[in-house]
């Protein structure tokens, strides 16, 4: 499903989604995008496919990754065995960039971070 990044809100700021709730359009603009702010977002995200290594104590140990949605707040990565990975490590991306992540849900194969100062 595509994402809205921009259009979802009216000129004074409110869910356009909010004004068509019950009708044909409503159900229309769901099935080509999703409002951020209703998903409890703050940042726009923008999807990616940038190879990345979880780094864990300090670098002792790493797992391999795929960064698949990229904000200025966080990320959605795809990691195998993201059961494992800890409540808190440093993420470092394929183009160099390097970030402190900290989980905020977990599913079986993928994890949502949110970055924090190193």
């Amino acid at each position: 499903m595509r994402r809205a990044a921009r259009g979802c809100l009216d000129p004074a700021g409110n869910c356009l989604l909010a004004y068509a709730k019950s009708s044909y359009i409503h159900s229309l603009y769901l099935s080509i995008a999703v409002c951020p702010l209703m998903e409890g977002r703050t940042d726009h995200r923008k999807r990616t496919f940038i190879g990345a290594k979880i780094l864990l104590k300090g670098g002792a140990s790493v797992l391999d990754c795929v960064v698949k949605d990229l904000s200025d707040g966080g990320a959605r990565l795809r990691v195998d065995g993201a059961v494992a990975v800890p409540e808190e490590f440093d993420l470092k991306l394929s183009d160099s960039r390097s970030f402190h992540c900290r989980v905020v849900w977990r599913r079986l194969e993928a994890i949502g971070v949110s970055f924090h100062p190193i």
